[in-house]
Formats: C-alpha cells, sequence, structure tokens
C-alpha cells in the first residue's frame, strides 16, 4: 500500500487529528601519575515524532524529547501538519512530513523545529515528505509529488528537488541509506517494491534499479558499513537479505517492515500471525499490542542497547514501543529516533 497517497486524502479531509565538556588534567607529583576519573557517561535523548490535535482539532506536527512534548509552528498560511521521519545528526535534529492548507498539502522539513517547505515541480500538486537522511553537510528527503492522480517518487537534496523518478517507477520514496557517496534508495510502485536503486557520484541523475527476486517486497533498509540489509517478505514468511544472502526469519503469515544493526546484532521488526514481533538475531519475541492497532514500522537502537519502534503514519497510534513494551504519548506517533550532542 501506498502509505504517503492515503495521508493526502486523509489530510485534506482531516478533522483531528551537556555540551559535553571534556577537561583533561595533567597533574604530577614526582613519579606518581593518576589519570583522572572518566566523567559518567550521558545516555542517549529518544526523540518521538507526530502530531497533536491544536486547539481546533487540527493535527500540529510535535516531537516528544524524553517525553516532553514540542510543537512544530506552522508555515504561514498552512493550518495542519505532520512528522512523518526524525534524523539526529550534528548536534541538529531533523524532521520531515507535511503541511496543509486545506487545499493542498506541501512536503515539509523542520530543522530543530525551524519549518521551510520544499518545493514542488508541478502546479497543482501535492507533495509528501516520507523519510530524511543526513550525510555529512547534505540532507536528503525522500517522498512523492501527486499531480493529476499521478504519483512520482522524489528526492530533495539541501532543500531542492535532486530527483524525480519516471511515473510508474517509484511512487514514493521510502528508505533511504548511503554507502561513501552512493546514494541507496527503497520506495512503492503503486504498493512495495522489490527493487532498490543506486545513485553513483559519477552518474548523480541515472540510478541503477537492483530487482530482489528473493523478496515480493522490500519495506526496511538499513547499511552498515558496506553491508546493504533488505527487510521484506517473501510469501507468508518474513526474511531479509545481507548483501543479497536469504536469511528466513520464525513466524506464519509473516512480514519483516523495518531493520536495524548494532554491534553486529541484527534486529527486525514487523508482523507474525497478526501480532506485532521483533527478532534479535533470528529469534523471534511478540511485543505488546496487536497488529490491528499498529504494526510497527520505523526502528532505532540506542547506544544503551534499547529498542524503540513506532508504527506507521497511518496508524493513528498514540504510543511507541520501548523493548517491546507500550509507551503511551499524548498524541499521535509516527518515528522514533536518538541523539547525543
Amino acid at each position: 500500500m501506498n502509505k504517503s497517497i492515503n495521508v493526502y486524502r486523509g489530510f485534506l479531509k482531516c478533522s483531528f487529528f551537556p555540551i559535553c565538556l571534556a577537561t583533561f588534567f595533567l597533574v604530577s607529583c614526582s613519579s606518581h601519575y593518576e589519570p583522572p576519573t572518566p566523567p559518567p557517561s550521558t545516555p542517549a535523548d529518544i526523540y518521538v515524532g507526530g502530531f497533536v490535535p491544536d486547539a481546533s482539532t487540527q493535527p500540529q506536527a510535535a516531537v516528544w524529547k524524553n517525553g516532553a512534548l514540542m510543537l512544530y509552528t506552522h508555515a504561514p498560511g498552512f493550518v495542519f501538519s505532520l512528522v512523518t521521519d526524525l534524523n539526529y545528526s550534528g548536534g541538529h535534529l531533523y524532521a520531515v512530513g507535511a503541511e496543509s492548507d486545506n487545499i493542498q498539502v506541501t512536503a515539509t522539513l523542520w530543522k530543530d523545529g525551524v519549518v521551510s517547505l520544499l518545493p514542488k515541480d508541478y502546479s497543482n500538486s501535492n507533495t509528501f515528505a516520507s523519510t530524511v537522511l543526513v550525510a555529512g553537510n547534505d540532507v536528503y528527503v525522500g517522498g512523492t509529488e501527486t499531480v493529476n492522480s499521478e504519483s512520482f517518487g522524489k528526492i530533495w537534496k539541501n532543500g531542492q528537488t535532486y530527483f524525480i523518478f519516471p511515473v510508474n517507477q517509484v511512487t514514493d520514496v521510502s528508505r533511504m541509506a548511503m554507502i561513501g557517496t552512493d546514494l541507496y534508495v527503497v520506495g512503492y510502485e503503486n504498493g512495495p517494491s522489490n527493487s532498490y536503486w543506486k545513485f553513483t557520484a559519477s552518474m548523480p541523475f541515472d540510478p541503477t534499479e537492483y530487482p530482489q527476486t528473493d523478496l515480493d517486497a522490500i519495506e526496511g533498509l538499513y547499511i552498515d558499513g558496506n553491508d546493504i540489509y533488505l527487510a521484506g517478505n517473501k510469501g507468508n514468511s518474513a526474511r531479509y537479505l545481507k548483501n543479497g544472502t536469504i536469511v528466513d526469519l520464525p513466524g506464519n503469515n509473516a512480514g519483516a517492515t523495518g531493520v536495524y544493526v548494532q554491534n553486529q546484532d541484527v534486529y527486525l521488526v514487523g508482523t507474525a500471525d497478526s501480532k506485532p514481533v521483533v527478532w534479535k538475531n533470528g529469534t523471534l519475541e511478540n511485543i505488546e499490542g496487536d497488529a490491528s492497532t499498529a504494526s510497527p514500522w520505523n526502528l532505532t537502537i540506542s547506544p544503551d542497547n534499547d529498542y524503540y519502534a513506532t508504527g506507521s503514519y497511518e496508524a493513528n497510534a498514540d504510543f511507541y514501543w520501548k523493548n517491546g513494551s507500550k509507551v503511551q504519548l499524548p498524541g499521535y506517533v509516527t518515528c522514533v529516533t536518538w541523539g547525543k550532542p
């Protein structure tokens, strides 16, 4: 299913919705030297994105930092908004999603809460941002542009249009990752695709498609070093590919939707037997809730090895998962990440 296109329709008829200072002392006492005691480690901040109903019950983009709500201001002339993805990099929090003026929907980027509308390439079109990736000084946003009922997968780079996929090839860019200067993309083709695309520095506007016949659909993408992980399903079975090698996952009527790798541990989220689940190194664990309420879609692992997951922005869920347990929030949750200043 194309999540962004459904959100367009819902959007247009919606009624609610320290600095760490390290000081080194060299202390000499004749020949005796004791190294200073290292400062205690600061835990990572957990950022959860989504939206809350404002005073007029319209959705307003929101981010919770360690549970504390931060409301994002609308761009002038816009009346409701939501956050769909987050990325923390270089001491800055990047959020993407969309704003609406009750007529059109416009893809939006917030940096530390400051709003920027992303440009459109067609008049009277709707745009929507689904994912954000920060690589060095470059900020990539993936999403879609829809005009006259035709949708085009789209990538913005540093606030400008970078690439638009041809019609009926990619209708929504849903995940992005990088190896060096090569950009990897997965998305939808009027439904989940079983291909990924690679943009190289030498041919930035001529991506190469890599069909994956061992997957019916690619829902998750993660790059660890030079290893490419693709999560999805084959028939009624969940599986992932590591550099093309198949790893089947336990569970009936299952599908994997997100993947994250840390310290050589491979985590995936998805559903099995109509239950939200997590797999760690191939072992299935049920997590709290049922798939009819929300299925996990976004996944991150903190430096403390706690895993966090959220449903997609269609789920309207008022919670996220921490290590498999629900954490309620006073709003609607779509994405999660962590950051350390």
